[in-house]
C-alpha cells in the first residue's frame, strides 16, 4: 500500500481535479456534497463526490498544511477550504452564521510566540486571486463578505490578542487557513477559502447551543455554493 493511501484511505490516482479541504465534516455537509461516507486513513479521511474530492484533515495548521502538501503528486488541480472562524467584533453584515472569504490572512500559528507575548514577523498569506474572485461572485452581492483574517495557534489565547489584531484590521480568526494558502502556493495549486462565522471571540463561544443550527445551516449553504462553483467551472 502506498503512503498516500495509508494516510488518506484512498489511492492517490482517485483524487479528482477539484478538492475541498475541511478540518471537520458534519454529516449534513457531507450530504450536501453527495458523499455517502469518508474512507479513513491513518491521519485523514477522504471521499469522492460527483465532481470533486472531500478531505477531512482534522483541526490545526500542521494537519491541514501537510494534507495539502501531500496532494502535489495527485490529479488535484485546485483547492477550496471550508471551515469556521471566530469574529473579532460584530458589525453590520458580519455576525454568527455569516459567510466570509479571506482575501488575506496573517500567519501567527506559533503557540509559543502567542504564550510568550513575543511578536512574530507579520507574514501574510493570500488565496489565488482568480479563484477568490470566482468565489466572491458565485452568489448575490454581499452574501459572502470579503475579510482580513489571522490564523492563530491557540483557541484559549485569542481573547487577549483581540485589541492587537483589531488594530491590524483583522476581522476573523481561525486555525488553518494561513497554512492552507501557504501549502497550496508551495505545490502551485490555486486555492480559496470559504468560512462560516461560528463565534464572537471573548463574547459568544463557538459551542453555544442556540447558534448551532444557524452555523450548521450556513455550512450547508457554503457547501452548495462550492458545489455550484465547481460544476460551473467544469461546464465552462
Amino acid at each position: 500500500m502506498e503512503l498516500f493511501e495509508k494516510l488518506f484511505g484512498i489511492e492517490a490516482e482517485r483524487v479528482q481535479a477539484s478538492c475541498i479541504v475541511m478540518p471537520f465534516v458534519p454529516k449534513v455537509v457531507l450530504q450536501e456534497f453527495g458523499v455517502n461516507r469518508l474512507t479513513r486513513g491513518k491521519l485523514y479521511g477522504a471521499g469522492n463526490g460527483e465532481s470533486f474530492t472531500v478531505f477531512h484533515t482534522r483541526m490545526g495548521a500542521s494537519f491541514t498544511g501537510d494534507a495539502v502538501l501531500s496532494l502535489s503528486e495527485t490529479p488535484c488541480r485546485e483547492l477550496y477550504f471550508l471551515g469556521t472562524c471566530g469574529l473579532l467584533r460584530e458589525v453590520p453584515g458580519l455576525k454568527i452564521g455569516s459567510l466570509v472569504s479571506p482575501s488575506r490572512c496573517y500567519a501567527q500559528e506559533s503557540f509559543t510566540s502567542l504564550l510568550s507575548g513575543l511578536s512574530e514577523p507579520e507574514r501574510l498569506t493570500t488565496p489565488d486571486s482568480l479563484l477568490h474572485r470566482a468565489l466572491m461572485s458565485a452568489v448575490g452581492e454581499g452574501e459572502i463578505k470579503e475579510v482580513t483574517g489571522i490564523s492563530a495557534g491557540s483557541l484559549k489565547l485569542q481573547v487577549e490578542k483581540i485589541g492587537e489584531w483589531r488594530e491590524r484590521g483583522v476581522q476573523v480568526v481561525d486555525l488553518e487557513s494561513a497554512a492552507f494558502f501557504a501549502a497550496a502556493r508551495q505545490i502551485e495549486r490555486p486555492a480559496a477559502a470559504l468560512m462560516v462565522v461560528s463565534d464572537i471571540v471573548g463574547e459568544i463561544p463557538w459551542d453555544q447551543e442556540s447558534d448551532r443550527e444557524l452555523v450548521s445551516g450556513s455550512l450547508r449553504t457554503a457547501a452548495r455554493i462550492l458545489c455550484e462553483i465547481i460544476r460551473k467551472k467544469q461546464r465552462d
